[in-house]
């Protein structure tokens, strides 16, 4: 699908300035001026609700060794309740920025900026660490968004790297709840970029490890 552009006439909304401050009571007695309406042209930008798959970004020597270097950092249980069920079962390590890692971080970064062209999002880089994220057999990430509350606020774009090869697990799709019957693709060292506001899953893994590497590139919120 491609952007389209169209003529519209808007019903404006008030000016900020006679908004701003007032409670909701005081804006019942508001009044406002006579509208004019607005002519405009508005462009639309499919991308906004689209994943977009970059193949090979990593080598398979690569990911073995992101993956080495996942393993040797410290591991956390990242077990989530959601009504008293287990909506996320899995183990996850974080990988910061290091001499070590800088290969990493610069590859995703050039990746995040190349795609973003499609999204156009205000974006400033990685705020958080990478996450190394394990699913073994009967784990798995039920529906949710990467975007949330305080430092969450500020993701924008999500990332998913596969780094397992696709015979080494079964199950454990990443599906979007937009095209649930559409699993992403499973190839070893491509990426999955999109916006964080999409709900998505990992289906339960059901044989062998899925291993793959996460990250968010942030910026102000969405506005």
């Amino acid at each position: 699908m491609s952007a389209t552009t169209r003529q519209h006439t808007l019903f404006p909304l008030p000016p900020a300035n006679l908004i701003a401050g007032r409670t909701q009571a005081e804006l019942a007695e508001l009044r406002l001026p006579p509208p004019q309406p607005m002519h405009t042209t508005l462009t639309t930008n499919p991308a906004l609700a689209q994943a977009r798959v970059v193949e090979n970004v990593f080598t398979a020597d690569q990911c073995e060794q992101i993956m080495a270097i996942g393993t040797r950092r410290p591991r956390e249980d990242a077990r989530v309740q959601s009504y008293g069920n287990s909506a996320r079962i899995g183990h996850v390590a974080w990988i910061d920025p290091s001499p070590e890692t800088l290969w990493v971080y610069q590859r995703l970064a050039t990746i995040v900026a190349w795609v973003n062209q499609a999204f156009k999002f205000e974006l400033m880089g990685f705020a958080d660490a990478l996450q190394y994220t394990q699913y073994g057999v009967g784990h798995k990430f039920d529906w949710h968004v990467d975007i949330g509350a305080g430092a969450a606020s500020n993701r924008k774009l999500s990332m998913t790297v596969q780094l397992s090869d696709e015979s080494a697990y079964e199950g454990g799709g990443l599906q979007f709840i937009s095209a649930p019957d559409m699993t992403m693709p499973k190839a070893r060292g491509a990426a999955i970029l999109f916006p964080t506001y999409l709900a998505h899953r990992v289906g339960e893994v059901t044989g062998g490890l899925r291993c793959s590497l996460v990250g968010w590139a942030a910026g102000v919120p969405f506005r």
